[in-house]
């Protein structure tokens, strides 16, 4: 059947791609198409095929613009030429990941009552007696006990083996199978996008708690020579554990090294833009300040949702901010400040179907400000709430009318960028989870503006030995330091 999938997957995008070339087909014909496309997944009971299927050939006839010209100048190595397509190709297995062995702790103490609920369907020592419960309490935080203390050793290379073989002979396998009790909804066709330029803090943080969250979406990062050659053979090996793909672009270009954060989007473009036969949904996410609670991959998302978050500031509190869309707004004869009470939107963080994606950066990509060349001097940021607050995106959109565009509120939805927002979450001490305003998180973005959520990563997700690389002691953005409870 899988067999039978494959050819059938290959079939269809071979399809798309002559009817992209043709660029029309008598309609007839595309019904017909779509019909037998529906017998194939109704015989074989994959509705998620089905609609894979469908979004891909409802939106074939859209045309986005090629990416500019000077793609290619961004790094000096070869990689546009390179052929990505296996990476659509591993079966995800997140038990591969040293996952965040507080994660399950955590689903455990969420409260006293569900804890003794579950806690009775697990067999640590053979004790399944309710008159037990208090005992077999004790057991799970002595070992969660043993393996904080493990991971203050020096334990080398080898750390990464004597963790995991910990975890799996003893906590993990009791309990993942009540870890997470809700259907995991992505699929090898939703995928998370970043990248690593010059710097690699955290990345192993991102990575192991959102495989912790069971999540079978693809991770691909792009990459350049000098965060791979930071990277020591313990955390490759941990990467490929988890399942990660890397695009090495080699050495960045010194021309564009001040102004990264905007032309990484270049990067993601050409990149989805090439292999969006293969994408049905897509989180673009910073790496080095995220980690996440939960699978971002929900049935709520559909394939023409975009999703952006708001920080917890206005423009009127961040003149940074501020004047980064007024650069952008004057470049156009337009004035900001009307907008000054209005929330900033984060570039930091957004989730939705491939073509929404594919539309938002093609509208940025139409700007002349990236014409012939790329003018440092204007911001990500700016150019993106430019686009939100002067053309809502979805207004005059050659491609997508129908875009449902969704900006996040601080406190109101499962994503989260914390900018502002250091008098309105509560970290939970005994579980390390992190709500505002009583909203549970499946992703925190921005979490080292605060030295309680620098904490709590380490807490969240413990460090496998010293050659994982810790959290910055000092908060990002800000002069203050941070003094962790096991500071030695």
């Amino acid at each position: 059947m899988q067999a039978l999938r494959s050819l059938f997957e290959i079939m269809f995008s071979h399809l798309l791609r002559i009817k992209k070339k043709v660029n029309q087909r008598p309609k007839y014909i595309n019904m017909m198409f779509l019909f037998v496309i529906y017998l194939f997944v109704i015989n074989h009971q994959n509705l998620n095929f089905f609609i894979f299927v469908y979004v891909n050939f409802y939106h074939n006839n859209t045309t986005f613009s090629n990416p500019p010209y000077y793609l290619n100048e961004i790094g000096n190595s070869n990689w546009i030429r390179n052929d990505y397509s296996s990476f659509f190709e591993d079966h995800i297995d997140p038990t591969r990941c040293p996952i965040c062995l507080s994660k399950g702790i955590d689903l455990n103490f969420n409260n006293n009552s569900l804890f003794d609920e579950r806690l009775k369907k697990m067999k640590f020592n053979e004790m399944s007696k309710e008159d037990d419960i208090e005992k077999d309490k004790e057991i799970l935080k002595e070992k969660y006990q043993y393996i904080q203390e493990l991971n203050t050793k020096d334990t080398k290379e080898g750390g990464l083996e004597t963790f995991y073989d910990l975890t799996n002979k003893s906590i993990l396998q009791s309990l993942t199978k009540i870890q997470i009790n809700e259907q995991i909804e992505s699929t090898g066709k939703d995928i998370v996008l970043s990248c690593l330029f010059k710097i690699i803090v955290h990345s192993l943080n991102f990575v192991r708690t959102f495989r912790s969250t069971q999540s079978r979406a693809r991770i691909i990062l792009f990459v350049d020579d000098s965060s791979i050659q930071k990277m020591n053979s313990f955390m490759i090996s941990t990467f490929e554990r988890c399942q990660v793909h890397f695009i090495n672009i080699g050495t960045l270009n010194p021309k564009y090294c001040e102004s990264i954060a905007s032309i990484r989007m270049i990067l993601f473009y050409s990149f989805l833009l090439k292999y969006h036969y293969f994408i049905n949904r897509v989180l673009i996410v910073d790496l080095t300040d995220t980690y996440f609670y939960g699978d971002p991959f929900t049935n709520d998302i559909s394939s023409d949702d975009f999703i952006l978050t708001a920080e917890g500031y206005t423009f009127s509190f961040s003149r940074f901010n501020f004047d980064w869309v007024q650069n952008v707004a004057r470049h156009y004869g337009n004035n900001a400040g009307p907008f000054l009470n209005n929330q900033i939107i984060n570039n930091g963080l957004l989730i939705g179907g491939i073509y929404p994606i594919l539309s938002f950066y093609d509208q940025i990509f139409e700007l002349d400000i990236f014409k012939p060349n790329f003018d440092p001097t204007f911001n990500d940021q700016g150019i993106v709430n430019y686009l939100y607050y002067f053309k809502n995106f979805s207004n005059n959109n050659k491609n997508h009318s129908n875009i449902n565009i969704t900006v996040i509120q601080p406190g109101k939805g499962a994503y989260q960028s914390m900018t502002g927002l250091e008098n309105f979450f509560h970290v939970n001490q005994e579980t390390f989870e992190v709500t505002i305003q009583s909203q549970s998180l499946k992703i925190l973005h921005q979490f080292d503006r605060y030295c309680p959520l620098l904490q709590n990563i380490r807490n969240l997700c413990p460090s496998l030995g010293s050659n994982h690389q810790d959290a910055y002691p000092q908060k990002r953005h800000t002069v203050g330091i941070c003094f962790y409870d096991n500071e030695i």
